[in-house]
């Protein structure tokens, strides 16, 4: 029976990474219903990587009701109009709204229709984190920045998951300090991060040999998440420790394979190639990991961070966007300027030549997590700003 106070709030979104995609989820999961009632639209979008059918399927046993805009491209006209006619028809309390282009024309839509809006913003602002990475046309350039000026000021709310990047949009997009609410990203701290299915998982990737040291790089397999400093790194620590396992942890698509190719000729030049191992994602690929290594040259709140944080793993990472906001330098992990494969295998060989340091700091960042980026905390967080926003409305 539908409880007429609670807020109806839509979540509209497209195709997600890992990071995004598991936010989304938690926020999904953990809403409290007596007060809100979660929907989704989902803008599948032909000829690109989509969210799995298990991912819906989860939602839809948890109660929350998915729609489905299917498009021919992005910028599909005629997708848009069905979307529109739906938000008229649907009257939602608040529009939540986490990726770009998605949100500007959700954005417009919202506005025409008089309903809030609130806007997440994830990752830093295309047109300027890509210019110096990715070659683009000025017109693509400009296009984007029209579309984050475009979202930013029709927001009711926007939502940032770091200082860093809240700094951004103010200093980019003249947004007021007042309209822009930090929230991180969180997560669930499981109860038991070992098991029988983990040692066995960590003797098959090693393959019988005793005493070797896991390090792990989990993500996208894109050229910022920084894996060629990786590898380069893994040259340097072979030089006075040689039984390290590097692991390269993502799920190879076709499109990625000239990618992956680079790196691993990369490693054949650098003579670490049998060092160096390519695996599929499993959720509990950092309990196997001695040390996880995060040396991405862009970065917001990163979920890989706070994943190795909840599996008690001490975290190596560039110091770039919000990622000293989630490690605490000495304490929790180590960082390292961003591209310096040098620094960074010297933050690795002091972990690795003293067993104690890495096991202290992933207690100790394993405590921060459950203080700081829980996601219940999170969720209640998000809960009062859309309350806010409703009464807005």
């Amino acid at each position: 029976m539908q409880q007429p106070n609670r807020i109806r709030i839509l979540f509209v979104i497209a195709s997600l990474a890992g990071g995004p995609r598991t936010g989304i989820r938690n926020i999904l999961l953990h809403l409290d219903r007596q007060n809100f009632e979660p929907f989704v639209a989902y803008f599948h979008i032909k000829g690109i990587v989509n969210i799995p059918e298990t991912y819906w399927e989860e939602l839809r046993r948890a109660g929350v009701p998915v729609w489905i805009f299917k498009m021919c491209h992005p910028l599909d006209f005629m997708a848009f109009l069905r979307f529109f006619l739906f938000l008229a028809r649907m009257h939602f309390s608040v529009l939540y709204l986490p990726l770009r282009l998605l949100d500007s024309i959700g954005s417009l839509m919202a506005h025409v229709l008089g309903i809030p809006v609130f806007v997440s913003k994830h990752g830093f602002p295309q047109h300027n984190t890509v210019k110096s990475h990715i070659k683009l046309p000025w017109h693509i350039k400009r296009a984007m920045y029209v579309s984050e000026k475009l979202s930013t000021s029709l927001a009711t709310r926007i939502r940032t998951v770091s200082r860093a990047n809240k700094s951004v949009y103010i200093r980019l997009f003249g947004v007021k300090p007042t309209k822009i609410v930090v929230i991180p990203n969180g997560l669930e701290l499981a109860d038991k991060i070992d098991s029988s299915e983990t040692v066995f998982y960590r003797e098959s990737i090693l393959k019988g040999c005793s005493g070797v040291k896991v390090i792990g790089l989990v993500g996208s397999l894109i050229p910022i998440k920084g894996h060629s400093t990786y590898i380069r790194a893994a040259a340097l620590v072979k030089e006075r420790m040689s039984n390290v396992k590097w692991l390269i942890v993502c799920d190879v698509t076709e499109k990625m394979r000239p990618y992956q190719r680079e790196l691993l000729a990369l490693a054949k030049r650098l003579e670490v190639e049998d060092m160096v191992e390519f695996i599929n994602y499993r959720p509990d690929v950092y309990a196997i990991l001695d040390v996880a290594v995060v040396p991405s040259f862009i970065e917001d709140c990163p979920h890989v961070v706070l994943e190795a944080m909840k599996y008690g793993k001490a975290v190596v990472a560039s110091k770039v966007g919000g990622i000293p906001e989630l490690v605490t330098d000495g304490e929790t992990g180590l960082l390292f300027p961003p591209l310096d494969h040098q620094r960074l295998a010297d933050k690795l060989l002091y972990l690795l030549e003293d067993v104690s340091r890495p096991h202290l700091m992933g207690v100790k960042g394993r405590e921060r997590l459950r203080n700081n980026f829980c996601v219940h905390n999170v969720v209640k967080a998000l809960e009062r700003e859309i309350q806010t926003i409703a009464k807005s409305g």
